[in-house]
């Protein structure tokens, strides 16, 4: 880079239109791709790009290092119980020996976790500390098992490689432009390309921790945990950031709700609220014959599930109506309809395909309402809508039990 300011500095008759298009074709080559597939069972490590391996090596020796350093302290049951629960929260198993994540205490009283590109993960007792059940420490493990699984340390390495190269890139061209076009400022271009690195990365490294959050509140929903451990860790996170801030402020005018840390968990609580919004609280319901203390619309599918599974199909029928009492029918409600269509009139498919429909047509994301669509059209022959269905599916959950299944049928269509 520093040779093409240098041509650029030494020709200073160019034309910036032609400036402009060589920075393009620069920008649009040269730079790695962050589109990267999420770890699966059969990921080969021996596969891997040179500087995804140049990472795990490095990270290597970093855990050596620090396993090395950490053999005098006496955490070998809480090191135990920790990698049993991270085995919890792994619903979807990568069984190689060489994949296996794994989890170690340091004494550190100040609150940390982090999680290294190669399954190596670190909590402080501070952290551990912050914790006021074992909910919050699934989701806590679930979100850094989430970067190790989407290769995040890889794709956020590659991003900030080609932010580099972008932000000088960048900076060479608004030189030219503020500099006119047959000046060269490079105090404009040096200023302006580190402007861009910090920018393109900080959004980047942001767009991560929500995607970590996502596949975290799927995680402990599969594993069994209370999702609202989530928003529970969050608020008390917030909190400690918000008197951080306060604690720092530059200014008296300054508001602590405006520090990044801050505002970064308000927007991951807000994901987490509409994750939550989803599984929408009764306020007062029966669920069958049994009343429960914390009625939730997944207690009132879990249930009308296993009646319907059971053949106890008026007991369903009773479950969604009284649902329906309380709240207004959704997608899910219109899933379950169209189970119990399914189950009361196996003949014809048509009727629980127009519920699966509605289902859709209330919330597109829900993947459930997908997968019977799949596996609907299959069956009658539809095979092309069929695929769209069940790529949509994958789309939404793709480490889901029944992804595999789907990948399958995929492929021999």
């Amino acid at each position: 880079m520093l040779k093409l300011k240098a041509c650029i500095y030494r020709d200073l008759h160019k034309d910036l239109t032609v400036v402009t298009v060589v920075l393009f074709v620069l920008i649009s080559t040269g730079c790695a791709s962050t589109k990267v597939p999420a770890m699966s069972s059969d990921f080969d490590t021996s596969k891997m790009e040179r500087d995804e391996t140049v990472l795990w090596e490095q990270a290597d020796k970093l855990e050596a290092d620090q396993n090395r350093a950490l053999a005098e302290y006496d955490f070998f049951e809480l090191n135990k119980y920790l990698n049993q629960m991270l085995l919890k929260v792994n619903v979807q198993r990568l069984e190689q020996q060489t994949l296996r994540p794994r989890i170690r205490v340091t004494p550190d009283v100040e609150p940390n976790i982090f999680m290294m590109p190669n399954g190596a993960a670190y909590i402080s007792v501070g952290m551990l500390a912050l914790l006021e059940n074992e909910a919050q420490l699934a989701f806590l493990l679930a979100h850094e098992l989430a970067h190790y699984k989407l290769r995040h340390g890889l794709k956020q390495a590659r991003n900030y490689k080609n932010q580099r190269k972008r932000g000088d890139i960048f900076g060479v061209w608004l030189g030219f432009l503020l500099g006119g076009h047959h000046i060269y400022d490079p105090h404009v271009a040096d200023g302006s390309s580190e402007l861009w690195e910090l920018l393109a990365t900080v959004n980047y490294e942001v767009d991560l921790e929500y995607a970590a959050d996502r596949y975290a509140l799927a995680s402990i929903n599969e594993a069994g945990f209370d999702l609202s451990s989530a928003k529970e860790l969050l608020n008390n996170s917030r909190e400690l950031e918000y008197e951080y801030a306060l604690g720092s402020l530059e200014h008296p005018d300054d508001d602590p709700a405006d520090h990044p840390a801050v505002r970064l968990l308000d927007e991951r609580l807000e994901i987490v609220e509409k994750y939550l919004e989803q599984e929408s609280y009764l306020v007062t319901a029966f669920v069958g014959e049994v009343e429960y203390k914390q009625n939730t619309l997944s207690a009132v599918k879990f249930d009308a599930l296993e009646n319907i599974r059971q053949g106890y199909l008026e007991r369903a029928e009773d479950n969604i109506l009284k649902y329906l009492v309380i709240m207004p029918a959704n997608a899910t409600t219109y899933y379950l309809l169209g189970k119990l269509a399914e189950a009361t009139v196996p003949n014809n498919p048509y009727q629980a395909l127009a519920y699966f429909q509605k289902s859709i047509e209330s919330d597109s994301t829900y993947s459930e309402s997908l997968l019977e669509l799949g596996y609907a059209y299959r069956a009658l022959g539809n095979h092309q809508t069929s695929k769209e269905f069940f790529t949509r599916y994958l789309q939404q959950v793709p480490y889901s039990a029944e992804a595999q299944t789907v990948r399958r049928i995929l492929a021999e269509v």
